[in-house]
Protein backbone atom coordinates (compact mmCIF):
# COMPACT_ATOMS: atom_id res chain seq x y z
CA UNK A 1 0.00 0.00 0.00
CA UNK A 2 1.36 3.17 -0.90
CA UNK A 3 0.81 6.16 0.94
CA UNK A 4 -0.42 9.67 0.52
CA UNK A 5 2.78 11.15 -0.14
CA UNK A 6 3.91 8.05 -2.97
CA UNK A 7 0.42 8.71 -4.88
CA UNK A 8 1.02 12.42 -4.87
CA UNK A 9 4.62 11.61 -6.69
CA UNK A 10 3.29 9.28 -8.52
CA UNK A 11 0.58 11.97 -9.77
CA UNK A 12 2.75 14.62 -10.27
CA UNK A 13 5.21 11.96 -12.62
CA UNK A 14 2.11 10.30 -14.56
CA UNK A 15 0.30 14.03 -14.94
CA UNK A 16 2.90 16.55 -15.42
CA UNK A 17 6.56 15.55 -15.24
CA UNK A 18 5.86 12.16 -18.27
CA UNK A 19 3.91 14.27 -20.54
CA UNK A 20 5.69 17.34 -20.69
CA UNK A 21 8.94 14.95 -21.30
CA UNK A 22 7.76 13.24 -23.92
CA UNK A 23 6.58 16.69 -25.34
CA UNK A 24 10.65 17.76 -25.30
CA UNK A 25 11.50 14.53 -26.68
CA UNK A 26 9.08 14.61 -29.43
CA UNK A 27 10.56 17.96 -30.45
CA UNK A 28 13.62 17.61 -31.76
CA UNK A 29 14.96 15.58 -34.82
CA UNK A 30 14.71 11.80 -34.62
CA UNK A 31 18.03 10.58 -34.88
CA UNK A 32 18.76 13.06 -31.49
CA UNK A 33 15.68 11.58 -29.86
CA UNK A 34 16.93 7.87 -30.37
CA UNK A 35 20.03 8.54 -28.39
CA UNK A 36 19.24 7.38 -24.97
CA UNK A 37 20.76 7.01 -21.69
CA UNK A 38 19.72 5.57 -18.23
CA UNK A 39 20.89 8.38 -15.50
CA UNK A 40 19.67 11.53 -16.69
CA UNK A 41 16.03 10.50 -17.12
CA UNK A 42 16.06 9.22 -13.74
CA UNK A 43 17.69 12.26 -11.94
CA UNK A 44 15.63 14.58 -14.61
CA UNK A 45 12.35 13.12 -12.98
CA UNK A 46 13.34 13.94 -9.65
CA UNK A 47 14.48 17.19 -10.40
CA UNK A 48 11.09 17.65 -12.25
CA UNK A 49 8.72 16.03 -9.26
CA UNK A 50 10.67 18.16 -6.66
CA UNK A 51 10.09 21.67 -8.76
CA UNK A 52 6.85 21.20 -8.99
CA UNK A 53 6.35 19.86 -5.12
CA UNK A 54 8.16 22.76 -3.59
CA UNK A 55 5.46 24.58 -5.86
CA UNK A 56 2.40 23.24 -4.69
CA UNK A 57 3.12 24.47 -1.01
CA UNK A 58 2.43 21.46 0.80
CA UNK A 59 5.64 20.58 3.16
CA UNK A 60 4.84 16.74 3.31
CA UNK A 61 4.99 16.61 -0.16
CA UNK A 62 8.13 18.61 -0.88
CA UNK A 63 9.62 16.92 1.84
CA UNK A 64 9.02 13.37 0.30
CA UNK A 65 10.38 14.67 -3.36
CA UNK A 66 13.23 16.03 -1.36
CA UNK A 67 13.54 13.00 0.71
CA UNK A 68 13.48 10.95 -2.44
CA UNK A 69 15.95 12.59 -4.25
CA UNK A 70 18.73 12.87 -0.95
CA UNK A 71 17.82 8.93 -0.76
CA UNK A 72 18.93 8.70 -4.59
CA UNK A 73 22.25 11.38 -4.42
CA UNK A 74 23.55 9.12 -1.38
CA UNK A 75 23.05 5.86 -3.41
CA UNK A 76 24.73 7.21 -6.05
CA UNK A 77 27.47 8.58 -4.25
CA UNK A 78 28.41 5.59 -2.01
CA UNK A 79 28.15 3.13 -5.78
CA UNK A 80 30.28 5.64 -7.04
CA UNK A 81 32.46 5.13 -3.81
CA UNK A 82 32.67 1.19 -4.04
CA UNK A 83 33.23 0.46 -7.98
CA UNK A 84 35.46 3.27 -8.07
CA UNK A 85 37.69 1.82 -4.88
CA UNK A 86 38.05 5.55 -3.33
CA UNK A 87 38.32 3.80 0.38
CA UNK A 88 37.52 1.48 3.12
CA UNK A 89 34.26 1.44 4.44
CA UNK A 90 35.02 3.40 7.88
CA UNK A 91 36.52 6.21 4.84
CA UNK A 92 33.00 5.79 3.17
CA UNK A 93 31.06 6.16 6.62
CA UNK A 94 32.64 9.52 7.86
CA UNK A 95 31.82 10.48 4.38
CA UNK A 96 28.16 9.58 4.94
CA UNK A 97 27.61 10.72 8.83
CA UNK A 98 24.47 12.64 9.36
CA UNK A 99 23.79 13.42 5.85
CA UNK A 100 21.96 10.47 4.04
CA UNK A 101 19.51 9.56 6.62
CA UNK A 102 19.69 6.51 9.24
CA UNK A 103 20.65 3.74 7.19
CA UNK A 104 24.34 2.08 8.22
CA UNK A 105 27.03 2.49 5.76
CA UNK A 106 26.76 -1.11 5.21
CA UNK A 107 22.77 -1.42 4.47
CA UNK A 108 23.97 1.59 1.70
CA UNK A 109 26.77 -0.58 0.55
CA UNK A 110 24.65 -3.69 0.01
CA UNK A 111 22.21 -1.68 -1.81
CA UNK A 112 24.54 -0.35 -4.26
CA UNK A 113 25.82 -3.63 -5.24
CA UNK A 114 22.55 -5.49 -5.53
CA UNK A 115 22.02 -3.36 -8.33
CA UNK A 116 24.80 -1.32 -9.20
CA UNK A 117 23.12 0.78 -12.56
CA UNK A 118 19.98 1.45 -10.77
CA UNK A 119 22.16 2.57 -8.19
CA UNK A 120 23.39 5.41 -10.32
CA UNK A 121 20.08 7.25 -11.23
CA UNK A 122 20.77 9.99 -8.60
CA UNK A 123 24.16 10.80 -10.34
CA UNK A 124 22.31 13.69 -12.19
CA UNK A 125 21.57 15.50 -9.17
CA UNK A 126 24.31 17.01 -9.14
CA UNK A 127 23.27 19.50 -12.00
CA UNK A 128 20.70 20.93 -9.39
CA UNK A 129 23.54 22.13 -7.45
CA UNK A 130 25.41 23.51 -10.63
CA UNK A 131 22.70 26.25 -11.33
CA UNK A 132 20.16 27.16 -13.53
CA UNK A 133 22.22 26.53 -16.56
CA UNK A 134 22.65 23.18 -16.05
CA UNK A 135 19.43 22.31 -15.08
CA UNK A 136 18.02 23.82 -18.12
CA UNK A 137 20.45 21.56 -20.19
CA UNK A 138 19.14 18.23 -18.01
CA UNK A 139 15.24 19.70 -18.91
CA UNK A 140 16.53 20.14 -22.72
CA UNK A 141 17.92 17.07 -22.97
CA UNK A 142 16.65 14.99 -20.25
CA UNK A 143 17.13 11.51 -22.50
CA UNK A 144 20.55 11.41 -23.39
CA UNK A 145 23.57 10.01 -21.67
CA UNK A 146 24.37 12.27 -18.79
CA UNK A 147 27.62 12.87 -20.81
CA UNK A 148 25.95 14.38 -23.60
CA UNK A 149 23.70 16.50 -21.85
CA UNK A 150 25.67 19.73 -21.42
CA UNK A 151 27.26 18.81 -25.15
CA UNK A 152 23.71 18.96 -26.80
CA UNK A 153 22.41 21.83 -24.95
CA UNK A 154 25.32 23.69 -26.21
CA UNK A 155 24.78 26.25 -29.60
CA UNK A 156 26.20 24.74 -32.31
CA UNK A 157 29.41 26.46 -32.51
CA UNK A 158 29.96 26.83 -28.70
CA UNK A 159 33.20 26.31 -27.38
CA UNK A 160 33.28 23.03 -25.88
CA UNK A 161 36.56 23.21 -23.21
CA UNK A 162 38.70 25.85 -21.72
CA UNK A 163 40.12 28.16 -23.98
CA UNK A 164 43.26 27.30 -25.73
CA UNK A 165 46.74 28.66 -24.09
CA UNK A 166 48.53 31.20 -26.18
CA UNK A 167 52.09 31.95 -25.49
CA UNK A 168 53.20 35.77 -27.61
CA UNK A 169 56.56 36.11 -27.65
CA UNK A 170 58.14 39.39 -28.85
CA UNK A 171 59.84 39.27 -32.08
CA UNK A 172 63.64 39.96 -32.31
CA UNK A 173 66.76 38.75 -32.74
CA UNK A 174 66.77 34.94 -32.39
CA UNK A 175 68.51 33.31 -29.08
CA UNK A 176 72.39 32.74 -30.34
CA UNK A 177 72.98 29.23 -30.55
CA UNK A 178 75.78 27.10 -29.14
CA UNK A 179 77.86 25.97 -31.91
CA UNK A 180 75.77 27.80 -34.68
CA UNK A 181 78.53 29.54 -37.33
CA UNK A 182 78.24 33.48 -37.73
Amino acid sequence: AASDRDLSLRLIDLGVVSPAARARRSSVLAELALVGGRIAPESHRMLQAMAIAVATRQPALRAAAIERAREATCLAAVALWIHGELGDDAALDARLAGACGPQTTAQWIARAEARPRASLAGLGLETAGLGPAEAVALDAFWWAPLGLVDSLALPHGAPTGPPPKIAVEPLGTPPEVEGAKP
